[in-house]
Order: structure tokens, then sequence, then C-alpha cells
């Protein structure tokens, strides 16, 4: 990650935001170093979790951080936006990010037990119940919607397990999976959910929400989530772009003059919003 950073088209790499992100895995990789020549007694395991734990905790606001300059460099260059260079670097930054954290969380979860107290490996659920998941995620973007909108729309969920032949637990769907990934995952889509059936809802005039539906599907081979609603959706033409990181059909978030640090993607006037 530190040569790719450093290969950034210049108008991004020169941004403040960026330099202190290279400047991170700079000091990160530089206290892993020290760790080469240790010999694995106590002493020295203590002192590699302490390491990664602090590592943990400095690279926490890379997402915002860099959220915040691909916005600041748009502004510079609005004709072009992210090119596919930047966007491919963007998908390399963030996945490296939740390889490392989920290293990290792994290691800490598990210390030498087999199992934690929950029952999961580490931070992995191998009973994970799919809708439990999907129904703590709604819980999680009702609270932000009514927040913003003062209300959210109600929410249909089913489960069916296809290979599962036994009528009496077709309906439970679970499968071996890293529960806070998939609530992430989940909450960001019941977000924008949200967001278009309230503000579409509005548009039109309508005086109750229609409901948001989910249906998980488990089969011999996959799982398939399907979320819908009545949200107004997306024209075709715009389809193409909606895996663009500068691309939002939500009113853009205004960012402090001062490049003020955030807590996650949101920002405090407009939480169901993202950073656009």
């Amino acid at each position: 990650m530190i040569m790719e950073l450093k290969l950034l088209p210049e108008d991004l790499r020169k941004q403040r935001e960026c330099e202190q992100i290279l400047n991170d895995y700079i000091t990160s990789f530089r206290e892993l170093l020290v760790h080469e020549k240790e010999q694995g007694s106590a002493k020295d395991l203590d002192h590699f979790t302490e390491t990664v734990n602090m590592i943990r905790r400095r690279h926490l606001d890379i997402v915002p951080k860099m959220a915040q300059a691909v916005v600041k460099l748009n502004r510079v260059n609005s004709s072009e936006g992210v090119t596919e260079t930047v966007q491919y670097f963007l998908d390399r930054l963030y996945i490296n990010r939740i390889s490392i954290h989920m290293l990290i969380s792994h290691y800490n979860a598990l210390l030498g037990e087999e199992k934690t107290l929950t029952g999961m490996v580490g931070t992995i659920d191998q009973q994970c119940d799919i809708l439990d998941v999907c129904n703590d995620a709604y819980d999680a973007a009702s609270v932000m919607c009514d927040q913003e909108y003062f209300e959210h729309p109600k929410l249909i969920a089913t489960a069916m397990d296809t290979s599962d032949l036994n009528e009496a637990t077709q309906e439970k769907v679970s499968a071996t999976y890293v529960p806070s990934h998939l609530h992430h995952i989940l909450f960001e889509i019941f977000k924008n959910s949200m967001r278009a059936t309230c503000e579409f809802s509005e548009k039109k005039g309508v005086s109750e929400l229609p409901n948001i539906t989910v249906r998980i599907f488990k089969t011999k081979d996959d799982i398939t989530i399907k979320i819908s609603d009545l949200g107004g959706g997306i024209n075709r033409a715009s389809s193409s772009k909606i895996f663009n990181y500068m691309y939002s059909t939500a009113p853009k978030v205004a960012l402090p003059d001062g490049g003020a640090s955030y807590d996650g993607l949101s920002a405090e006037t407009l939480p169901m919003h993202g950073l656009g």
C-alpha cells in the first residue's frame, strides 16, 4: 500500500489527508519490523499485541480521510472526477483495510483461545443467522432515519433454506460468516433504501411509507439476499455509475474547511447521506 500511495496521481497524492494516510502506513510498517527478530516469549507477545492494537487505532480514520481527499480532488478537477486509476486504488485500499482490521480483531478475539465466550471462532460465527443480522442492521438504520425524517419504512423480512428438508427449521438461514461485515453492508443498504423511500414518498404526497422487503434464500450452492423498496429507483443511464466513489443521488454533505476528522462515513448534519 505504501508504494501504491506513492504512485497515486499527483493531485490526489498532495492532498493533506492522503499524505497523512501514507505517513500512517510508513509508521505502522516500521513498528512491525521491530518484532521481526523477537523470540515469541510472553513479554514479546504482549508487546506485539500492544503494537497491533495501536496500529488498528491509528488507521481507524482511513475511510473518511480518503473520502475527504477524493471530494477535494473532485473540486479541483470536476471535469474528470475519479479516474479508473483512482477507482482501482480505492478498491485496493479499502479491501486492504478490511483485511488488516479483520486479522487484528480475529487475533484479539482469540489470543490463544479456540472459541470466544459467545461461541464464535474469533470474529467468525460458524452459525451466523442471516435474518437476525438483517433485523439488527434495519433497527440501527431506523434510528438514524427517525432522526432525519421523524419516521421510517417498516420491514417485511423472510428467510427460506431450500436445502433444509425439515419444514420446522426451513425459515432459519445460517452460514459461516463475519457478522459485523454483513451488518455493515446491510446497514448501508437500508440507509439508502430508507432515504429514497422517505424522500420519494414525500415528493409523491404519499401519507403512509411503503414497506421495505427483504427475502433471504439459501440453496446448496449459495445464499441470496434480495432487498426491494418503493423509493423511485434509478434510471438505466445512471446504473453504470452506482459503484463509482464520487457518484451519489443524495445531496452532497458539506465538508468543513478545516478538514476535521470524521467518525465513520456520516456527517452529523446529514447522517442518512454519508459523504455522497
